[in-house]
């Protein structure tokens, strides 16, 4: 198939889109706020926007720089849209064969009984299977995903990502998925890179952007409880960390100056008063909220987030209002610069 490499300056109305990546063989994700530059990058990779310089390669073959820029039409490049952009007025076979040839991939999708149909009469699953195989029918070299999830309403959304991940993983394509959603990416993707304002800012494996977030961007977009605080070293050889509220907390991470302090969800476990473990750290403050999260629990502290079992927020009693203890380990507490 052959990796698709680029090294591209576009230019917005508000920033130069700059971005280099190497993708080969897998799946990287693109996630950042709005307006970050994201879909950009799709469309200069694709062809349809012009970047003011770099190059775009797929194996030994230029797409652009110097004097080549290929037309859309003449890359290899399967592009699937945020909306999807069917037809309306076209069948599903139609639709898929508009794109090229189609044998075969009705069946591969799972929507051959619907080859009648129209896009109007298909779930928001069976539309992006319907987009996927006409992208598909192209045979490209590369594969593009602009926010494949967002269209989905809640109750399909975990159920055709887990189709999408079995599928990525079978066509073994260069492909890049855009989306603003970190579980998203997490859940898609080899790789992610974090995209802010044009720039990569950050990227790696969705385990390592989480363990050890560059920025407090990064660290709140990957799902941390994010809170700030001025840190010190001591003479122990951990950080204290002085929080805005007054309190204090302790990590093994070096750290001098305004720091963002990152704790994961399911690194603080929950009692009803303090008790003698190997944790350094204990906060005490009323229950905001609980939110079921299929078997586990989303508890919700001052500025802290817990995530504990069904059975353990039962065992405890939980409810809002009242009054628990949040601890976590020292080791668990990840100190970003904010300075």
């Amino acid at each position: 198939m052959g990796t698709l490499r680029f090294d591209l300056t576009v230019p917005t109305r508000s920033f130069d889109v700059e971005v280099a990546l190497e993708v080969g063989r897998e799946t990287v994700a693109l996630v950042g706020p709005s307006g970050a530059g994201k879909t950009t990058v799709l469309d200069a990779v694709s062809g349809l926007k012009r970047p003011s310089r770099g190059t775009i390669e797929v194996g030994d073959e230029t797409w652009f720089g110097g004097r080549v820029n290929l037309r859309p039409e003449e890359r290899s490049v399967g592009y699937v849209f945020q909306e999807y952009a069917l037809f309306p007025h076209l069948s599903v076979e139609r639709n898929v064969a508009f794109a090229g040839d189609g044998a075969g991939l009705l069946e591969r999708f799972g929507i051959a009984e619907l080859a009648k149909a129209k896009p109007g009469q298909l779930s928001g699953g069976e539309r992006q299977r319907v987009a996927l195989a006409r992208a598909l029918a192209r045979r490209p070299r590369v594969l593009l995903l602009d926010e494949p999830m967002a269209a989905l309403d809640p109750h399909s959304r975990g159920q055709v990502r887990a189709e999408l991940r079995s599928l990525l993983r079978e066509l073994d394509l260069p492909t890049i998925i855009v989306t603003h959603d970190f579980l998203d990416a997490a859940a898609l993707a080899d790789r992610i890179a974090v995209l802010v304002e044009g720039r990569i800012v950050q990227a790696g494996s969705a385990e390592e952007l989480i363990s050890r977030p560059a920025n407090a961007f990064v660290a709140e977009l990957a799902g941390g409880n994010l809170v700030h605080g001025f840190a010190h070293p001591r003479a122990d050889g951990l950080t204290e960390v002085a929080l805005e509220d007054g309190r204090f907390i302790v990590s093994t991470d070096s750290a001098t100056g305004p720091v963002g302090v990152v704790i994961h969800p399911w690194e603080i476990s929950l009692a009803r008063k303090e008790t003698e473990d190997s944790a350094q750290n204990h906060l005490r403050g009323q229950i905001e909220s609980i939110v079921p999260v299929g078997n586990r629990r989303r508890v919700r502290i001052g500025p802290m987030t817990a995530e504990i079992t069904a059975a353990s927020a039962e065992e405890l009693e939980l409810e809002e209002a009242d009054t628990v203890v949040a601890s976590f380990k020292a080791s668990a507490t990840r100190l970003t610069p904010l300075s």
